[in-house]
């Protein structure tokens, strides 16, 4: 029988959960609890013309031009953090081996259901990463990284298409999976998820 879910939410919003101070937390759940409602009248999306440069410019080879073409046709409310990342980008692309990557998963914790969309595999001597893009202004905390790439290892698998990874774009960070975890962190994780879902289970019944 199929397990009950409460929320189903993107990989990037439960980083942005796992990222937040205790205090902050929350005002993302309620956050992350509006955009997912069923009457959310839903915007454009931030990021979506950089996605979408992102990954035909990996495919034709010309990703860091596009990102900046990208950045300088865009609307002022978001130039400047479009100019932030195509920045970031350029910084960490350099001559590296990638290409696109267009799967997609989703990896259920009790009764949350989360959506994995890595966008990129990187190939160098040492082996491959596949990674995904991490694209806010907040820094993202080295917690949120790990939890991000071990829920990549557990939908993807923890080597067929290389070491899990998300990448810090506007700070030109990779953050890769440890090759050695605790014995108790997928404990740790499943403590994440219940927090969140505690957090989102007392909003929507107050709403």
């Amino acid at each position: 029988m199929t397990q009950p879910v409460d929320i189903s939410i993107s990989l990037v919003s439960f980083m942005d959960f796992v990222t937040a101070t205790a205090s902050q937390r929350i005002t993302v759940v309620r956050a992350i609890a509006d955009m997912y409602a069923d009457d959310y009248q839903r915007g454009p999306d931030f990021y979506r013309d950089l996605r979408e440069a992102l990954r035909e410019g990996i495919l034709r080879g010309d990703d860091v031009r596009r990102l900046h073409d990208a950045a300088d046709h865009t609307a002022d409310g978001k130039r400047t953090n479009y100019q932030a990342i195509a920045a970031g980008w350029e910084q960490w692309r350099r001559r590296k081996n990638l290409t696109a990557f267009a799967a997609t998963k989703r990896w259920q914790e009790q009764r949350l259901v989360v959506k994995v969309s890595p966008t990129l595999v990187w190939r160098d001597r040492s082996g491959a990463r596949l990674v995904v893009p991490y694209y806010k202004g907040q820094e993202l905390s080295p917690d949120a990284a790990q939890a991000a790439t071990r829920i990549v290892e557990r939908t993807f698998g923890a080597a067929e298409h290389g070491r899990a990874a998300v990448l810090d774009v506007r700070r030109a960070r990779l953050h890769q999976a440890r090759r050695r975890r605790s014995r108790d962190y997928d404990a740790w994780l499943a403590g994440e998820v219940s927090a969140f879902l505690q957090m989102y289970r007392s909003i929507t019944r107050a709403a």
